[in-house]
């Protein structure tokens, strides 16, 4: 993902964020990945 906006914008970084209480990590990846990228799992 490009950052878009302050210090780091242009620059590439991973999507990233935490892990609600009580969530799966496995959960947590495809959470993150939809609210950072807008893209939903198609499995």
């Amino acid at each position: 993902m490009s950052e878009g906006e302050g210090p780091d914008a242009g620059l590439w970084t991973l999507p990233g964020g935490g892990v609600l209480w009580g969530e799966h990590p496995d959960q947590t990846v495809f959470r993150e990945m939809e609210e950072e990228t807008g893209l939903v799992e198609l499995a």
